[in-house]
């Protein structure tokens, strides 16, 4: 995967965290590093997006759009990992940090885009990313 011009490959994290996904939907989704699209069917696409907390390459969530193309938008959601990811969960070892979590560009592992201080348990991450696939069922 690709990095941006900044060097930081957000693709590769975006695909482990997704893993699942990308099975389940093979083929009909495809990453452009902040970006997922995927093809539901003939006229709809989902298209699945790191936002950003307002701070450079610093992301909070992902927001997911449900386009058509003939009708344009049909929806939209914002998945905060602060409102889905249990803090008493993290795996990291500054606990007595009360960090929203979320990924920072300069904390990269390898190029990699990696979490900020608040490393959210596997099954948090799973929890969250099945969520937004349930999310993009409905208008499948």
């Amino acid at each position: 995967m690709a990095g941006t011009k900044t060097g930081v490959d957000y693709g590769t994290f975006n695909e482990e965290f997704f893993r699942d996904a990308l099975e389940y939907f093979s083929g009909s989704i495809h990453c452009f590093n902040r970006k997922f699209v995927l093809k539901m069917d003939e006229y709809k696409r989902a298209e699945i997006v790191l936002v950003t907390n307002g701070v450079h390459d610093s992301y909070a969530g992902y927001q997911v759009d449900i386009n058509h193309k003939d009708k344009g938008k049909i929806t939209t959601h914002t998945f905060l990992f602060g409102d889905y990811f249990d803090n008493s969960r993290r795996i990291d070892n500054r606990l007595k940090e009360n960090i929203t979590p979320h990924i920072y560009g300069n904390t990269c592992r390898n190029g990699v885009a990696e979490w900020y201080i608040n490393r959210p348990h596997p099954d948090e991450i799973n929890k969250l990313a099945n969520r937004i696939l349930q999310f993009i069922e409905i208008y499948r």
